[in-house]
């Protein structure tokens, strides 16, 4: 098997790269965009061959054609948790913008700039799969959801609470372009749709969730 890319935008304390890691030991490279410098800190710390981008509005056309010739991937995984502020049902709702909103309207810089990569790696007539996986609070309105949906060419989002393996609760909407199933040795109990998200919230026709 060869080496697997994952692009990770507003990449936080690399939480995706950092799993990757622990799933594909030593075929993870990693390029993640984050300006909170205490983030990356511990992304640099935790995570090996993490390469920190800086701003996701300021990479540059060789930035990405550099990237994605540096090997030759088996696969590549763009991943981001866009800002969720907008989004979130902590905020009054007279003043809930959603993805329109400064800091959850990130989402439109990040789906452009991976059609971007989408570009140059077809320029480059590369030939390894392309996938994504993106995350973001249950509050985003069904609108907006749809709206995402469209702009990372994704299934509809589905739910998983944190607390189906932590002690933490934490329902969370995330996207995928891949048909997603349980192995062997795992027992998922799907916990959504939740009440307001009845009747757009729904998981990939095929294969089943469980």
């Amino acid at each position: 098997f060869g080496k697997i890319l994952i692009l990770s935008f507003c990449d936080g304390i690399g939480v995706v790269p950092w799993a990757a890691n622990k799933v594909w030991p030593g075929r993870v490279t990693t390029f993640g965009w984050e300006i909170l410098q205490h983030a990356i800190r511990v992304a640099k710390h935790r995570i090996p061959e993490y390469h920190h981008m800086g701003d996701l509005l300021q990479v540059s056309d060789s930035d990405i054609e550099n990237i994605l010739v540096m090997e030759e991937w088996c696969a590549i995984i763009f991943a981001g948790g866009f800002p969720c502020q907008d989004n979130s049902n902590l905020r009054d709702s007279s003043h809930k913008e959603g993805i329109h909103g400064p800091k959850s309207g990130l989402i439109f810089s990040i789906a452009a700039l991976v059609q971007r990569f989408r570009e140059v790696y077809c320029a480059l007539q590369l030939r390894c799969p392309l996938h994504g996986l993106w995350e973001n609070v249950v509050g985003t309105t069904e609108e907006d959801a749809q709206v995402v949906s469209q702009l990372i060419q994704s299934y509809s989002p589905f739910v998983i609470d944190a607390e189906e393996g932590s002690y933490a609760r934490r329902p969370r909407l995330f996207w995928v372009d891949w048909t997603v199933q349980e192995r062997p040795h795992e027992q998922w109990t799907f916990r959504g749709p939740f009440p307001h998200l009845q009747g757009w919230a729904e998981l990939p026709l095929l294969p089943p969730w469980h």
